[in-house]
């Protein structure tokens, strides 16, 4: 299959062509709604729902180092089992294990100060100190997101990023073009926009840009290399020690990456870039006529609903404004029977974006 091509979206015309932090704070949210019962919850709910899952992910991100060491006494323990005489055939395995144990501390060292020098909404949810209430799939959301810090500000993504980011600055420029005379005079809104690189590189582009993200992982550690990091290369991680399977050289396990590859602080003086913290529809649900274009990235799938996504974006373009998108519609609720979950072809959104 071949890959997928950014899309363009025309809130004049309907049409539809295949051709293709700054500081974190809190956002004025609609009520809650109970997925299950479909009924509101009142306020002080809402807010102890929240402020205990913000304290979860605390949670996850403090207790890296020990989940992580687990894997290494589990490797340990494995290799122990083995017969005497497979043993001596892994000489280096002593070695192995050391250099694992340093890059977890690494790792983990960078994730503590993260999690310690002015944490994202810590003013407003209170204290981040963590207990001991994690799972694994938690701890794998903490390992995604260090994966993702390179994939975003290492130069390892460089060449993932021209490939996903480019195609979509390429067209926003086609189609609104800055002048030179006056940047900072289009606004571009970035759903689903991660650790922020993607509205970054459009702000730098000469665009007002707003990203906005769900996903508390992900807004701690971007809060921590917009507002917290000063200079490139300022920070060592090692992404790919928690990947043992279909690895080719031990050395590659192991590699370190330096973060961030730019400086977050190097945006013009009159730069406008700004994030909201929130669900997309959450936030924008109510919002009219205000962006001259929105652009996603791996994102439009990431609904329960598509058309909602679809209906949100059309309603919150000015007239004669764009929508740009990259990526696939694999599901993310597809597997959960418990969640609503519309999967629409290709085909089928296109008809729902052109009718």
């Amino acid at each position: 299959m071949s890959a997928p091509q950014p899309h363009r979206h025309d809130h004049n015309g309907h049409t539809h062509d295949h051709n293709g932090v700054p500081r974190g704070g809190s956002v004025e949210r609609e009520p809650y709604m109970n997925p299950e019962w479909d009924q509101e919850v009142d306020k002080d709910t809402a807010e102890e729902e929240e402020r205990a899952h913000y304290q979860m992910i605390l949670n996850a991100f403090a207790s890296y180092r020990r989940y992580a060491q687990r894997a290494v006494k589990r490797a340990i323990t494995n290799f122990d089992r083995l017969r005497p005489n497979q043993k001596p055939l892994l000489p280096g395995f002593n070695s192995k294990i050391q250099r694992w144990k340093l890059c977890i501390e690494a790792n983990a060292t960078f994730i503590d100060s993260m999690i310690k020098q002015d944490p994202l909404f810590v003013n407003e949810y209170g204290s981040s100190e963590a207990s001991n209430r994690v799972d694994n799939f938690q701890m794998s959301k903490v390992e995604s997101t260090v994966r993702q810090l390179n994939r975003e500000w290492g130069h390892d993504g460089e060449s993932e990023r021209a490939s996903c980011y480019g195609p979509l600055l390429e067209q926003l420029q086609a189609f609104l073009p800055v002048k030179k005379s006056s940047p900072y005079s289009i606004s571009v809104l970035c759903p689903g926009s991660g650790l922020g690189r993607l509205p970054f590189e459009i702000c730098k582009n000469g665009y007002i840009c707003q990203g906005n993200e769900w996903s508390f992982f992900m807004l701690i550690a971007g809060n921590h290399l917009l507002n917290q990091t000063k200079r490139v290369n300022e920070h060592t991680i090692y992404p790919y020690i928690h990947q043992t399977s279909n690895v080719v050289n031990t050395n590659d396990q192991f590699r370190p990456v330096r973060i961030p590859d730019v400086s977050p602080s190097s945006l013009p003086h009159n730069a406008d870039f700004s994030y909201t913290a929130g669900g997309f529809l959450e936030v924008y649900g109510a919002a009219r006529n205000e962006w001259d274009c929105v652009v996603t990235c791996f994102f439009i799938d990431t609904a329960n609903n598509l058309m909602d996504y679809v209906d949100c974006i059309y309603k919150i373009l000015k007239p004669g404004g764009f929508w740009i998108n990259m990526g696939p519609l694999l599901y993310h609720y597809q597997d959960l029977p418990q969640e609503q979950s519309v999967e629409l072809s290709y085909e089928e959104l296109k008809d729902v974006i052109t009718s």
